[in-house]
């Protein structure tokens, strides 16, 4: 008798089928004449995210490119102002030489009396210095003359190699600090000649009848405060021939020579701005070679504004990209080169939430 089973087809297990059957099956659910009238809003959701996505990028570009140029705008402003600064102070202590040039002799009340008004209207200069040519020949009656003016252990001095102050060595001429204001008797008699990186900027001076700036002189420290610099400007017999090199240092009769603190000028300058949050690191980049730190300037903001600025080396690690300024300026010849930075608190200042309310 025939078998009169039938056989059954299996039916195909969910987990066999095919994607592409389960998607179109998901589509054709989706798009039922139920679903569909929801779809305009699921477009209009879509592109709300779209744009909102959009405009928030945007808006972080543009939050940036603002930052960025009012960083750059304020960094060249106190760059500015201190330049400026640096320039009309330069400007009022060169007219020394007009002082000498109308006086037959210039004695030391009268000098102390005429530098005082600088001293007065700039903090920032922290005193003057004359400093005399003095040969061979008179440096014995100069040396007896200064005594009689009230200074009975002056002489003419040098600093050997245990960094005392001794009498100086023979030599064809002296170039010895008498005048200083504020007083230093400390420092009188010094002859400058015989500290190489101090005599540089007055022989320039001298060679070429301009002002002339120095490094910070560490010798000076003591007695004007760390990070001292000068501005030496010679002075000439009157009505003296001045064309070459020759006729300068024959005709040369001495310098006075201005006390810069680098943290005053600095401070000076920027007292009459608004903090913002901006550093400003200085560097003598004069010399050949590594610019030489010369002082930080913290923003007011800072909460560590009033401890004491580190050295910051030139080449420590350091963006040069987005938000960072530099420009060199002249400071009596010397090239000061001035790196502008925002402190933490600057951004967090002026940021804004304007990309966030596009969202």
């Amino acid at each position: 008798m025939a078998d009169s089973r039938v056989s059954e087809i299996p039916k195909k297990s969910p987990i066999g089928e095919n994607p592409q059957s389960r998607a179109g099956s998901l589509i054709s659910r989706l798009l039922t004449r139920k679903n569909l009238r929801y779809l305009p809003l699921v477009f209009v959701a879509l592109a709300g995210v779209i744009l909102s996505s959009v405009l928030f990028s945007q808006g972080r570009k543009n939050e940036y490119q603002r930052m960025r140029t009012e960083f750059l705008t304020k960094s060249r402003d106190r760059i500015s102002i201190l330049k400026k600064e640096i320039e009309l102070h330069l400007e009022e202590v060169e007219s020394i030489r007009d002082f000498y040039a109308s006086s037959i002799l210039v004695e030391r009340d009268e000098f102390q009396t005429f530098v005082e008004s600088f001293l007065k209207k700039h903090n920032d200069i922290a005193g003057f210095i004359w400093i005399p040519r003095v040969t061979a020949l008179q440096r014995g009656p100069y040396e007896s003359m200064v005594r009689d003016e009230g200074f009975p252990n002056f002489q003419i001095r040098e600093i050997n190699s245990q960094d005392d102050f001794v009498a100086a060595s023979d030599r064809d001429e002296y170039w010895p600090i008498n005048f200083t204001v504020p007083q230093s008797e400390a420092i009188m008699g010094l002859d400058i000649s015989t500290i190489p990186e101090m005599f540089e900027p007055f022989a320039l001076s001298r060679d070429t009848a301009q002002i002339a700036g120095s490094g910070v002189l560490e010798v000076l420290a003591d007695y004007f405060g760390p990070q001292a610099v000068l501005a030496v400007i010679p002075i000439y017999r009157q009505e003296a021939s001045l064309d070459t090199i020759e006729q300068r240092q024959q005709n040369l009769q001495g310098f006075v020579a201005a006390i810069f603190v680098v943290p005053l000028i600095l401070e000076m300058a920027t007292e009459v701005l608004r903090p913002v949050g901006i550093d400003l690191y200085i560097y003598d980049n004069t010399s050949p070679g590594k610019p030489l730190f010369l002082y930080l300037h913290k923003s007011r903001l800072r909460e560590d504004s009033q401890q004491l600025a580190p050295h910051v080396p030139y080449d420590q690690p350091i963006s040069r990209t987005g938000f960072y300024y530099e420009e060199t300026i002249d400071f009596a010849g010397r090239k000061w080169l001035i790196q502008s930075l925002p402190c933490p608190e600057y951004t967090s200042r002026i940021y804004s939430i304007q990309p966030w309310m596009n969202l």
